[in-house]
């Protein structure tokens, strides 16, 4: 009869715990400001690419379509596999995304460009949540997830006024350089400061061993 004591929870150093949430909601603000900068701008663009009401409101639903459609999948696979990577690769997709704003020639291929935009979308903020709920102890689940959430809705805050005024110095291709950069910048944070959760929350996997 094993008469060992159970495994002790893993506990997570307060300073990484504290880096860990700061960098998530620092990059996803980042990413989330990059989005909102196109979407006053969003609209008059497709009217000059010839889109009917109808099919701007199509360009505008491609992106919650897609997402909708993939944020379970990307939710199933970041349980099995590493979240910063999948967060990382999210942000490197709207980096790269962001281009086909500019060169799309019509308003199908900006539907087009909208959907894979909302596909990478999804691998982002579900994500981020998830590592947070991964790392939050008894009693501070609210409180991570409240500071998480403050960070999203400053970003879709800032992002159209910094828009607005990017469209009116420089026009409608400044604003999408402006979202491939802010969209980089915050692949860079991930990449460089975010530890991997497989590593924050080893020592659970120690426990089960010992």
């Amino acid at each position: 009869m094993n008469n060992s004591p159970p495994a002790a929870p893993c506990l997570i150093a307060r300073d990484i715990k504290t880096r860990i949430i700061v960098v998530i909601s620092l990059s996803v603000f980042i990413s989330l400001v990059g989005i909102g900068m196109v979407v006053p701008i969003l609209s008059v663009y497709a009217d000059t690419l010839g889109a009917s009401s109808f099919w701007i409101g199509v360009v505008f639903a491609a992106f919650a379509f897609s997402r909708t459609i993939c944020m379970p999948v990307f939710g199933r696979l970041s349980d099995r596999y590493e979240k910063k990577h999948m967060m990382a690769a999210g942000l490197f997709f709207y980096a790269i995304i962001s281009l086909g704003y500019i060169i799309a020639p019509t308003f199908v291929l900006l539907t087009i460009v909208r959907f894979v935009h909302g596909i990478a979308s999804a691998m982002i903020a579900p994500v981020a949540m998830a590592y947070l709920g991964g790392i939050a102890g008894k009693g501070e689940e609210a409180r991570i997830m409240s500071r998480f959430q403050a960070s999203m809705l400053f970003g879709f805050g800032a992002g159209p006024l910094m828009g607005g005024v990017i469209y009116d110095l420089f026009g409608f291709s400044a604003s999408f350089y402006a979202l491939m950069a802010f969209s980089a910048l915050a692949c860079v944070t991930v990449v460089l400061f975010l530890p991997e959760e497989r590593t924050i929350l080893s020592c659970n996997t120690a426990g089960d061993k010992g």
